[in-house]
């Protein structure tokens, strides 16, 4: 019986989606065993990204990490926030450099990627990235895993003034 009423509801979703088409909507590729389904306009993309990276503040730092419960790093919690809106972010924050559209700092709004090098002063390529938390025209404020041992794990960070502005690469967008 309750095989059956899965495979009802099933093809119902099916139905629907194909009626509506497949690409007006997102998955969640999470722990639920149903998914749930996003509209995807611009302005509902971003603050379901956002609100899913304020959910994880807080959470530890973590090499290669990129689930809540193991940690994050840099370029895990960037694909793990935008993972239930359909965008599939590279793995590494150096892949990231060409993923998007290239914007320019002025014109940075919250949900854009903001890329920097990497700890090493003698490497030039990305080595961290981050989420544009702020609205455009606002100081820029983003979020993203950090290694330092004065701010480890998931956290805000106000960008003028700090220790990335001399780090800083670009802005991209993918949304």
């Amino acid at each position: 019986m309750i095989k059956l009423m899965i495979i009802r509801v099933s093809l119902a979703l099916t139905v629907l989606l194909l009626l509506l088409g497949a690409n007006s909507f997102a998955f969640k590729s999470s722990d639920s065993p149903l998914p749930y389904i996003v509209p995807v306009n611009d302005s509902v993309k971003v603050d379901t990204v956002l609100k899913r990276a304020y959910r994880v503040m807080g959470t530890p730092y973590k090499w290669a990490g990129c689930t809540p419960k193991t940690g994050f790093d840099c370029s895990g919690f960037v694909f793990w926030c935008f993972q239930p809106v359909g965008i599939t972010t590279a793995r590494s924050s150096s892949g990231l450099y060409n993923q998007g559209k290239k914007i320019e700092f002025e014109d940075a709004e919250a949900g854009d990627l903001i890329l920097f090098k990497g700890t090493d002063s003698r490497t030039k390529g990305v080595g961290h990235v981050g989420i544009v938390v702020s609205k455009k025209g606002e100081p820029l404020k983003f979020v993203h895993s950090s290694s330092s041992k004065q701010h480890w794990g998931v956290i805000e960070t106000v960008y003028g003034g700090s220790y990335y502005v001399k780090r800083y690469i670009g802005i991209r967008r993918v949304l």
